[in-house]
């Protein structure tokens, strides 16, 4: 057994999985953490469901929904495999928000959390699309949030977390 360590991205994880049951959850998790130590995943029933420890029957009627979460990749030669783990880690880091921007973004909010109105901070840039949804660092689409506000929304939409 090695002992790598997985990166687990919170709110892009909420983000990407908030429509899985408790069970395909875990049947995900278990997934990602063989596909962390072994590089893919097969493209072979049996064996997905013995990593999952589900009775295949049980494994075959969530399958699609929990795939769904990884790539697949196919070879010449005919094998398949799952490759890439999509909703846990980000494929890369996100740029920094520009000082200028970020000073924008302050002053127009008047250096408090635009949602519990808290002016004593910390506070934290927040994404009202999630970066991890496809936001983009603007002036439109970011605020100002205390911490508390910011780590309670996560990787929600503002409309989905008020």
């Amino acid at each position: 057994m090695s002992d790598k360590c997985m990166l687990l991205y919170v709110g892009d994880y909420y983000a990407n999985t908030m429509h899985l049951s408790a069970i395909e959850h875990g049947a995900f998790m278990l997934l990602a953490m063989h596909h962390w130590q072994n590089g893919a995943l097969p493209d072979d029933d049996a064996i997905l469901a013995s990593i999952t420890r589900l009775k295949i029957s049980s494994w075959m009627e969530l399958k699609d929904v929990v795939l769904e979460l990884f790539e697949k990749r196919s070879f010449w030669d005919g094998r398949t495999v799952f490759e890439k783990v999509t909703g846990i880690g980000r494929k890369e880091w996100r740029p920094a928000i520009p000082k200028s921007l970020r000073d924008a973004v302050f002053k127009r909010d008047g250096f408090a959390c635009v949602y519990c109105g808290d002016e004593s901070g910390p506070f934290d840039l927040d994404h009202k699309i999630p970066y991890s949804r496809g936001g983009e660092h603007t002036e439109e689409n970011l605020t100002v949030a205390c911490r508390t506000c910011n780590r309670s929304k996560g990787a929600l939409t503002t409309e989905e977390w008020l």
